[in-house]
């Protein structure tokens, strides 16, 4: 049996998706740029920038034009690695040459852009200081316009489709300055239109050229923001190298100072996560985490439920599961083990250990509260299937932290530390692949309940085997 090709109805159907998608994929990126050059753009400069060449006889323009250039052309020189995909792309995708094309330039011309946006930012921001407040505000007044337009469109018309004609993906869009030609360009490569993609190109290429001219017209002077960067930069690689951290983050002046810190010998470990929840959350309890996990799993359940047509939770739950793969890199238990903690308190080690990776847990579980409350309501999926993969994230992520404390048990501190990032990736990629099979046939052989069920008792099984061994290691182990 074959598959049946696509019609051409599908076929213009996938390509107002994509016109769609790629005119807010570029929105999104410049107004990313404009945030990110707002706050530290002087990340651009290096030290021996402000060793050498701002001591020449060079107009400060002329150093942030060379940083700006060089940068450039190693973001071209780094995207050459998208070569090696195109008989991926070919044979395994079915694309053809002119989408292909599109795919490199639209690539490269949105980092460029990205890098182009985060410089003439900076240099607004470091003439006109004053204009640095409202950068922020604007970009939110850009977002809430976008969407309120979008939104006004598609409560008269009802249909989703017919929103994107009319708007995002309108053939007048394609006029609208540098969005609507980058728009044009890519979707004239997809559909072999050769003289209009040439046109676009061109036009795109005539406003890196602009872009390039306003960052050099702009008479600013950073000396002294670049050098104070490019120190801390400095600073920072020196404490690398020497295993140390160096905090160069501002203390914000809403972070609680007074508070409880509560419990003693090894519950220190858990009541101190609770503490500094309480000191620095907003309204000591939202974290951006929560906002994160909240965001990602009302964008999955809205994706399914009206593209997919799915009131599962399913999908969300293992989109889920690997967010949190990724998230617990920054586990409070690693935060412990990096610092010596838990083997500088007299106390007994499967207690500190229990009670930092309860700490973990704890935060998990709080910040995962929002999102889950939320699923259940729009997804109407069932209260008992709902606790159940609630359990599951929370025991998963008690999983996550012990393969995370094993390894570094395990990895001689001598190692390079690459060496050792590679190896950790690589055994907690295999814990995550066995999650998966066992999620699979939990799934096709008793259900959804069953797949979760399955998962708990082996995420507890292996977590609870590593938990045994760790705190024997950790004194010994030092």
């Amino acid at each position: 049996e074959t598959d049946q090709p696509m019609s051409p109805q599908d076929i213009a159907l996938v390509k107002t998706h994509v016109e769609s998608v790629v005119i807010l994929l570029f929105l999104v990126i410049l107004l990313w740029g404009m945030y990110t050059g707002s706050k530290n753009g002087t990340e651009i400069f290096q030290m021996a920038d402000v060793n050498l060449l701002f001591t020449a006889p060079f107009k400060p323009q002329s150093v942030l034009m060379f940083r700006l250039s060089f940068q450039m052309i190693a973001t071209v020189f780094a995207s050459v690695y998208l070569v090696f995909q195109i008989p991926n792309l070919v044979l395994n995708m079915g694309l053809g040459v002119s989408a292909i094309v599109a795919i490199f330039v639209g690539w490269i011309l949105l980092l460029v852009f990205q890098r182009l946006m985060v410089v003439l930012t900076y240099t607004v921001c470091s003439t006109h200081e004053k204009l640095k407040k409202y950068v922020v505000p604007f970009i939110l007044v850009v977002v809430l316009a976008v969407a309120g337009v979008l939104a006004a469109v598609y409560f008269s018309t009802g249909d989703i489709l017919e929103t994107e004609n009319m708007t995002l993906s309108a053939h007048w869009s394609r006029m609208i300055p540098v969005l609507g030609w980058y728009k044009g360009m890519i979707m004239c490569a997809v559909n072999g239109e050769v003289v209009p993609f040439l046109i676009y190109l061109v036009l795109m290429l005539a406003s890196v050229v602009v872009f390039i001219v306003a960052i050099w017209q702009i008479p600013a002077d950073f000396y002294e923001d670049a050098l104070s960067e490019a120190s801390k930069r400095a600073q920072m690689l020196d404490a690398a190298k020497e295993g140390r951290v160096v905090n160069t983050k501002k203390r914000s002046g809403r972070i609680q100072r007074e508070g409880v810190f509560g419990g003693s010998g090894a519950s220190v470990f858990f009541t101190k996560e609770v503490y500094s929840r309480r000191r620095m959350a907003k309204f000591g309890l939202v974290t951006n985490t929560m906002l994160f996990y909240f965001a990602v799993i009302v964008c999955v359940a809205a994706f399914t439920i009206k593209v997919v047509e799915s009131h599962s939770f399913f999908s969300v739950g293992c989109v889920l599961l690997l967010v949190m793969f990724f998230r617990n890199m920054g586990n409070p238990i690693a935060q412990e083990t990096a610092r010596n903690w838990l083997f500088l308190v007299p106390e007994n080690p499967y207690k500190k250990v229990w009670f930092s990776v309860l700490a973990g847990v704890y935060g998990t579980a709080v910040d995962l509260i929002p999102g889950m409350i939320t699923a259940t309501v729009i997804m109407g999926e069932q209260p008992g299937i709902m606790i159940l993969w609630y359990l599951t994230f929370l025991i998963v992520d008690f999983l996550y932290s012990q393969v995370g404390l094993l390894m570094e048990a395990l990895i001689p501190v001598t190692s390079m530390d690459v060496v050792k990032s590679m190896i950790q990736m690589i055994l907690r990629c295999l814990i995550l692949v066995v999650l998966s099979v066992l999620v699979m046939i939990g799934y096709f052989a008793w259900g959804i309940a069953g797949a979760l069920i399955l998962t708990c008792i082996a995420s507890a099984g292996i977590g609870g085997v590593i938990f045994w061994v760790y705190p024997w290691m950790l004194h010994r182990g030092k």
